[in-house]
């Protein structure tokens, strides 16, 4: 029980309210509905390179983003043209998943625009 309690006490805290908190939390959703493609495409046996795409993209992004901040950006916007592409291209659930990833990838532009613009 204690273990968990430290652990817990280790995890970095949202901020209460603002962008900084509306770019982690859909973020996080966007990297989950990947995650979710990725798994109902690897279910169904489907080719897993344009469902990997944006979350090995969305990784390289994460990695650039202090070091190159234009790539960071470009980086950013092809994570959302793939997720945009995938849920043009594939059918149920992983339709649903690529479009939630994309709204939510396109609320995390915005709200990383307005943070850092």
């Amino acid at each position: 029980m204690a273990t968990s309690t430290w652990l817990m006490a280790q995890l970095p805290s949202l901020p209460s309210t603002g962008a900084l908190r509306v770019l982690a939390i859909s973020g996080s959703l966007a990297i989950i509905a990947f995650a979710w493609a990725f798994w109902v495409a690897q279910f169904r046996k489907l080719p897993l390179a344009w469902p990997l795409s944006p979350l090995l993209v969305g990784a390289m992004t994460f990695l650039m983003r202090g070091h190159l901040p234009r790539l960071h950006q470009w980086l950013a916007f092809a994570v959302f043209a793939l997720a945009v592409r995938n849920a043009f291209v594939y059918r149920g659930p992983m339709r649903i998943a690529s479009a939630i990833g994309a709204i939510a990838w396109a609320v995390a532009l915005l709200s990383a625009r307005h943070l850092f613009s």
